[in-house]
């Protein structure tokens, strides 16, 4: 019996090692975030569609996602942020999809995003989501529209926008 509590021992430190090995090799090699704060968003706006999308343009060019403009009036008497949210269901059988949000034609945080890696068979459709920062927003009208691109041939479906901002 000793001997059985001894090896379930071992195999558990043995597994915790290898856990917290795991964990190492995922943390991130910046030690600083490219932004942090914080902001009270006190209403939001959305849109869902089902209208499908696809291209297959080799340029680098940004093309605008349809149905994901969003007008709204940002409230307050200061500046502040605007939390963009966007999930799809997308397919790249294989390409790399970059999505992005954009403020009143600025690029919001984070830039560069990969929505959608390079592996896996074109049909299969699977859901992917990211959430954007717009910092230091004025009060005022402003329009949030996503965009994608690929060098490949790339597909969205299903999809939601969520705009969460001051009121």
């Amino acid at each position: 019996m000793k001997s059985v509590h001894f090896l379930c021992s071992k195999l558990a430190i043995t597994t915790l090692a290898g856990a917290a090995l795991s964990l190492a090799a995922l943390t991130p090699i910046t030690a600083a975030p490219i932004a942090a704060g914080s902001c009270v968003a006190t209403a939001m706006k959305y849109k869902v569609s089902t209208t499908s999308q696809s291209t297959g343009s080799t340029t680098k060019d940004y093309v605008d996602v349809i149905d994901t403009r969003i007008d709204f009036t940002q409230g307050g008497n200061s500046n502040s942020c605007v939390i963009v949210s966007f999930s799809a269901q997308a397919d790249t059988g294989g390409a790399v999809m970059q999505v992005r949000a954009l403020l009143d034609g600025s690029e919001c945080l984070p830039t560069d995003n990969n929505f959608v890696g390079g592996t896996g068979a074109f049909g299969t459709f699977p859901s992917h989501a990211m959430n954007y920062v717009c910092e230091n927003v004025a009060p005022g009208n402003h329009r949030v529209k996503m965009q994608f691109r690929t060098q490949g041939e790339v597909a969205l479906w299903k999809r939601t926008i969520i705009v969460h901002f001051v009121k």
